[in-house]
């Protein structure tokens, strides 16, 4: 009785064995396909796919990814590795992303991408054939990239001609001038007469990122150019020395002029003379007054008398020419009693044998 009980023991161990075994394969069996069920869903999750496209988004490889953005960069301002740094120094940052619905579809999904708040491209995935449990696995198929936002503005700036202008540290050389014979407003009256200096305008640009543009005068010196520039400021300044003598001679032409325009004392012939010794002798503008005895003679009053003279501006033109740029205010005594006038004149003086003489006028 003993003997069997043991073996009926036996069998019941093995039997237990066994289930357990089997219970274990079946187990491990059906875990497997769970666990590739669980698989096969995670990879056609988009949102997995997706993530593992920006993992591969590294600085470097967005620095290249704009292809026709960098061959637009004008090398001379930036090179190419220049320009990359400055995108890499843009996408340090977390990357993200977001659905664009409007242009999704079952087969295709697109998502922008951001790096911070600013888009910088997009990606579409396309999804494969359904798998053994019928899930479709995504694929990125297409991507693009657009750094354009990171472009400065294009500069221009208007400057002497001896100046030079630089963009980020390179000269700008002749390639850039946009415009050229650019009037200087005091001397605008005068250009058809005269070689005189003129502005040219440069023009530069785009960059990535931050464009500098600096100007330096002929000899160097930093100048600053804003829209409030005043040009004209930039012609040749006269030493005190020359100012004072073209003070004098103007003076002198001015109080002479009155009177023969005037015809004061009813003298326009010898006024005319006296104002000649202030002008270039032979020249076009005592011609040019000449003209006006006729006119003159009917133009007599009373009594003229300069009040005031301010010189503006006294330009050295070069090569002995000078420009004088000044107000005087008249008082005449007509029938109705004294009235005053104020006139704006130019004058273009130069250097003669018999010392500084008017060569042209001009009222403003």
């Amino acid at each position: 009785m003993i003997k069997k009980k043991k073996k009926r023991g036996h069998r019941l161990w093995k039997g237990m064995a066994l289930y357990a075994v089997v219970f274990l394969i079946l187990t491990a069996a059906g875990l497997a396909v769970l666990w590739n069920f669980i698989d096969a869903y995670e990879q056609s999750r988009p949102k997995n796919t997706v993530d593992a496209f920006l993992e591969t988004l590294t600085p470097e490889k967005l620095s290249g990814s704009d292809g026709e953005l960098l061959a637009g960069i004008d090398p001379k301002l930036q090179t190419e590795e220049q320009a990359r740094q400055v995108i890499r120094d843009a996408v340090t940052g977390d990357l993200s992303y977001a659905k664009k619905s409007s242009e999704s579809t079952e087969d295709r999904q697109v998502y922008v991408i951001r790096s911070g708040r600013q888009v910088i491209g997009e990606v579409a995935i396309t999804a494969g054939e359904p798998d053994r449990y019928g899930f479709r696995v995504w694929q990125a198929t297409d991507s693009s990239f657009d750094f354009s936002w990171l472009l400065s503005e294009p500069v221009s700036v208007t400057v002497p001609e001896s100046f030079t202008v630089s963009v980020n540290g390179n000269v700008l050389d002749e390639g850039y001038v946009t415009g050229t014979g650019i009037q200087y407003s005091a001397l605008e009256e005068f250009y058809g007469d005269y070689e005189l200096p003129v502005l040219v305008n440069y023009t530069a640009g785009p960059v990535l990122g931050e464009l500098v543009l600096e100007t330096a005068d002929g000899e160097g010196n930093p100048v600053v150019i804003t829209g409030d520039t005043d040009y004209n400021a930039f012609l040749g300044a006269c030493t005190d020395e020359e100012t004072a003598d073209l003070e004098e001679l103007v003076n002198l032409f001015v109080t002479r002029y009155i009177a023969f325009t005037g015809s004061s004392n009813k003298a326009v012939q010898s006024n005319y003379y006296r104002l000649c010794e202030t002008l270039v002798p032979g020249g076009a503008l005592a011609a040019r007054l000449k003209k006006a005895f006729d006119g003159l003679t009917y133009a007599q009053s009373n009594g003229d008398k300069m009040q005031e003279l301010t010189m503006n501006r006294a330009v050295d033109l070069g090569d002995g020419r000078y420009l004088c740029d000044f107000t005087y205010t008249v008082e005449t005594v007509g029938k109705k009693g004294a009235v005053q006038t104020v006139t704006n004149m130019k004058t273009v003086i130069v250097e003669t044998e018999k010392g500084l003489r008017v060569e042209a006028i001009a009222n403003y």
